[in-house]
């Protein structure tokens, strides 16, 4: 049974403007692709190929299980979100419990993998992974509050974490190169704690602009792992394109 709040207790959607959305989106995709940029140049300055193969290895990975993990869940919390506004305080928790739940799993079957198959793990540290793997979860959850905030037209906030997590990866690591100790730890460290800021940043908004986070709900749940499995093909299909590049 999905939760419903009051209507007072829901906060409406605001429409933005779309040319000035569209605007602000790309331009905050460009901003994002150039800081990247920056930092893959810093890192590959500092520690040579090498070191910057272990450190696109390690985020990659990362970044790929996280997604491939979704199961697109993240579809339908804006889906869901986006037309039954009632139900946002019960999508918000059941995004954080679904994202430790499914940011579980899939560091479990990559562990077992690599261990029945270590050349998955390349020559990448054991330690380090274990420690990228443990910010899955968090990832996950980004993606999903992403969806959540787009569905109320959170344009603005979400792009401004889009560029959070570069802009900290560059600063970072141009701070670490200056100062002569970057290493492959810290550029993966930079990497992680960008990625964290972005999902503290929407969970910020979620409960403090928007429904905020309320009762989990074990129905809606399962309509939103329903809803998902049949979007993400799609995006398992735009993953393999990622991956081949």
């Amino acid at each position: 049974m999905i939760v419903r709040n009051s209507p007072s207790d829901v906060p409406a959607a605001r429409t933005p403007n779309f040319l000035r959305s569209a605007a602000f989106t790309y331009g905050s995709q460009l901003t994002a692709a150039v800081l990247s940029l920056v930092s893959v140049l810093i890192v590959a300055r500092a520690l040579g190929a090498e070191g910057r193969g272990q450190v696109a290895f390690l985020t990659a990975m990362t970044f790929l299980t996280a997604n491939l993990a979704t199961f697109g869940i993240q579809e339908a919390m804006g889906n869901f979100a986006a037309s039954h506004a009632h139900a946002r305080r019960s999508l918000a928790t059941n995004a954080v419990l679904l994202a430790v739940a499914l940011g579980a799993l899939a560091v479990a079957v990559l562990s077992i993998l690599i261990a029945v198959f270590p050349a998955i793990a390349g020559e990448s540290d054991d330690a380090l992974r274990l420690v990228a793997f443990a910010f899955i979860p968090a990832i996950l959850l980004q993606i999903f509050l992403r969806f959540l905030v787009q569905a109320d037209y959170g344009f603005a906030v979400t792009n401004a974490a889009y560029v959070l997590a570069p802009a900290l990866n560059a600063i970072g690591n141009g701070l670490f190169y200056a100062l002569g100790i970057l290493s492959v730890t810290s550029a993966v460290g930079w990497w992680l704690a960008g990625q964290t800021l972005e999902t503290v940043l929407l969970a910020w908004y979620v409960q403090r602009r928007l429904a905020g986070f309320g009762r989990p709900d074990l129905h809606l749940a399962r309509n939103s792992l329903r809803f998902g499995l049949r979007a993400h093909p799609g995006r398992v299909m735009l993953l393999g394109n990622y991956w081949l590049d």
